[in-house]
């Protein structure tokens, strides 16, 4: 009877962690943004677009919040950044400080009465770069006290969600180190062998590096030379021509 006692009481305590405290809208509207929802939307050569979304706490107390920015793939020169809490961050912050949040309330809840009131939804940004082409960013709600107590919502730019050969055939793609200084390591693993490029691109949109390498099923470590380029912002982009998936990093 106790086994059953303790069981049906973990049960419980388990789905009211699982219930999330957090509602997405469409900016200020009562359109409701569903949990892994996408996006999808269009932005011109050289143009920025916006997309505001709004947090909503539907818990009875007071929490902490932040939003973490996922770069799936950057089209080249493309660059996202965002807004939340009353601050700005560039592309390099991809998570957020904390915000809180009061019982009931939503992030856009700025009352004209108080001008340094603390809730300001979510501005995600995309700069597009010379060429339009398919850019794909998540952004992640947590609530930091539960950590089963997140939303992602998913944005595309300039096509569907639909991921390229390359994409579905890496497991996983990071850069490393990030911020780097004469030298990266793109950490790769692959579901399959496959010969494929190595590109790295500088701000502007130009290639700047190009290496063929040849991935093993598995974990690769690809290393790439940045001795002779400049301090910035870079991508580094593995595939061939439009099939390619993409990650950005700095030079220090």
């Amino acid at each position: 009877m106790k086994k059953i006692l303790a069981l049906l009481i973990a049960f419980f305590s388990i789905n009211s962690f699982a219930q999330s405290s957090i509602s997405l809208f469409s900016g200020t509207t009562t359109n409701v943004l569903a949990p892994n929802s996408v996006t999808q939307l269009n932005v011109g050569s050289f143009k920025n677009r916006k997309f505001d979304i709004d947090l909503k706490n539907t818990s009875a107390t007071r929490n902490l919040y932040t939003v973490t920015r996922y770069d799936v793939l950057l089209n080249s020169g493309a660059i996202a950044y965002y807004c939340f809490g009353g601050s700005c961050y560039g592309a390099i912050t991809i998570i957020s400080p904390p915000m809180s949040l009061g019982a009931g309330k939503r992030s856009s809840d700025t009352t004209l009465v108080d001008p340094l009131a603390e809730f300001f939804m979510l501005t995600t940004d995309l700069d597009e770069g010379a060429v339009v082409g398919k850019s794909i960013v998540k952004y992640t709600f947590k609530n930091v006290a539960v950590a089963a107590d997140s939303v992602q919502v998913t944005l595309t730019y300039n096509g569907t969600i639909g991921f390229t050969n390359i994409e579905k055939s890496l497991s996983s793609f990071d850069v490393y180190p990030n911020p780097a200084n004469t030298e990266i390591f793109l950490n790769v693993t692959s579901t399959k062998n496959e010969k494929t490029k190595v590109v790295v691109i500088n701000s502007l949109g130009s290639q700047v590096k190009e290496k063929d390498v040849t991935l093993l099923e598995g974990k690769n470590s690809i290393d790439v030379d940045l001795s002779n380029l400049p301090s910035g912002i870079y991508f580094a982009r593995i595939g061939n021509n439009n099939d390619a998936s993409t990650r950005k990093f700095v030079i220090k």
